[in-house]
């Protein structure tokens, strides 16, 4: 007494509520997964979107014309005041400086130094890797970011074997 009126409908009126609500249901999925694919798209583009590249810093490090620093992934250039620092970042210069480049990221997005890691692109040519083939730079291959891995350490050996760059007996 005092819990209010109870109120039956026939079992026909619930069928019919039942299915709206998954009418409803279905259209909220719908639109999610439209609403998913469009926020992916857009995220896509975003990624593939050639930027290009404003300063060279080193034989490993960019900067972009959005003011962004790039480190290249999977390499490690000489450092200022090592042998080879200035013609690493004059061949670096050479293959990005003015041009539009394409990115691609591995596991670790960013270094300790908030700098986004990345592979570059020019035409299609992996530049990381082309650093390490002439010598240039070296395979320094951490574990969280193995996408080109085999690649990187086949230049290397390569430059290795053909004594270029920094491997060179001169």
């Amino acid at each position: 007494m005092g819990e209010g009126p109870v109120i039956l409908t026939p079992p026909r009126v619930n069928r019919v509520f039942d299915s709206l609500n998954a009418i409803i249901i279905m259209k909220f999925i719908i639109i999610l997964a439209l609403a998913l694919l469009a926020t992916t798209a857009i995220f896509s583009q975003q990624q593939a979107r050639p930027v290009s590249v404003s300063h060279v810093f080193d034989g490993d490090t960019i900067k972009l014309s959005t003011g962004q620093a790039i480190r290249l992934v999977g390499i490690n250039a000489p450092e200022k005041g090592e042998p080879l620092y200035e013609e690493s970042s004059e061949k670096l210069s050479d293959l990005v400086l003015g041009k539009e480049i394409e990115m691609e990221s591995d596991s670790v997005n960013r270094d300790r130094y908030n700098r986004l890691l990345r592979y570059l692109f020019v035409n299609g040519v992996n530049v990381n890797i082309e650093l390490v083939r002439n010598g240039y730079a070296r395979a320094y291959l951490l574990q969280n970011n193995m996408k080109y891995s085999g690649e990187i350490q086949e230049a290397e050996n390569y430059a290795k074997k053909n004594n270029l760059g920094m491997w060179s007996k001169e």
